[in-house]
């Protein structure tokens, strides 16, 4: 068995990320190579054969040919990886594995270009299709465009588990932040503001560090549950590929499509907008209306502009 373990930018805290199998296709795996596991699991190898462009699980082959009978090894589906793609397909476009051939191509589903095809290489990244099951991707909301659709930006998982020493106690309760319990701040003239987004490797304090990193990749996504209650841009949320798209409007005439569709992600998980409202208590101190406690609320929610209703003359 070829060792590959020091090639290609791999070190050694990737090998727990390997599927190693067995050639049984009876023709040679070419590098990038997609393979299909179809046979049981035997003498602690899968069995890998040429793709029959049905449901089923796919990997694909290192960066070395693979002749038949020998032993080779795929990187799982974490991360983008390098694959033979045929065709001109663009970044953002579909594609998938395709019977009877090592390459993904137009024609088949399941993963969505990362990097377009150089000499017939490209980076992919998987979005549903093995098997049957949902696989969902990590993205970064780019922008709002209303009625539920945003602009999302592909992202890959970059995230640190945060310093339980520095975090310190209650770091899991933003009240602990905005208003310990039994605390005083000089009568409550302080407002901290609800923690902002900000990359992983960000120093700023009162920060809310986003755990992946962008692709540059911007897909249009859907998400029925933040209509009103908007995502934050720059927050991270999780998404999947269900297949469906819609028409694109013509640029002649609004009302009419341009015959064209564009793929929509379906949003299953992201961090809306939050407002922070007190309940105060007031009482009368030296003859003075004083605000004598406080307790912050934190809500999902929009500040709408304030409407004048009647006017004290």
């Amino acid at each position: 068995m070829t060792d590959r373990s020091s090639s290609f930018s791999r070190g050694a805290s990737d090998l727990s990320d390997l599927a190693k199998w067995l050639n049984v296709s009876g023709s040679t795996i070419p590098a990038y190579g997609v393979v299909q596991f179809k046979a049981n699991f035997a003498a602690g190898y899968n069995q890998a054969s040429k793709s029959n462009g049905e449901s089923g699980l796919y990997f694909v082959n290192g960066p070395v040919d693979v002749p038949n009978g020998a032993h080779g090894e795929s990187l799982i589906w974490n991360h983008s990886r390098l694959v033979l793609i045929s065709g001109d397909p663009d970044v953002g476009e579909v594609v998938g594995p395709t019977a009877g051939s090592w390459e993904m191509s137009s024609s088949g589903v399941g993963f969505i270009v990362l990097h377009q095809p150089v000499d017939g290489i490209g980076a992919v990244v998987q979005l549903g299709g093995g098997g049957g099951t949902v696989n969902l991707i990590h993205g970064i909301v780019h922008a709002c465009l209303g009625e539920g659709y945003y602009e999302v930006e592909i992202s890959e998982w970059s995230g640190r588990t945060p310093d339980q020493e520095s975090s310190g106690s209650g770091s899991c309760n933003i009240c602990s932040f905005i208003a310990p319990a039994g605390s005083s701040s000089g009568g409550c003239t302080e407002d901290p503001p609800l923690p902002d987004f900000a990359d992983s490797d960000s120093e700023e304090d009162n920060v809310i560090k986003r755990q992946t990193t962008g692709t540059g990749v911007i897909v249009l996504a859907y998400d029925p549950g933040s209509i009103f209650i908007p995502l934050v841009v720059g927050s991270d949320c999780r998404m999947t590929n269900t297949g469906e798209e819609n028409p694109t409007v013509g640029t002649e005439d609004d009302s009419q499509s341009s015959g064209n569709t564009e793929p929509v992600y379906q949003i299953v998980r992201g961090h809306q907008e939050h407002l922070k409202l007190y309940r105060e208590v007031w009482d009368c101190c030296n003859g003075q209306d004083t605000l004598i406690s406080r307790k912050a609320i934190i809500f999902p929610g929009v500040e709408c502009p304030e409407e004048v209703c009647t006017v004290c003359e």
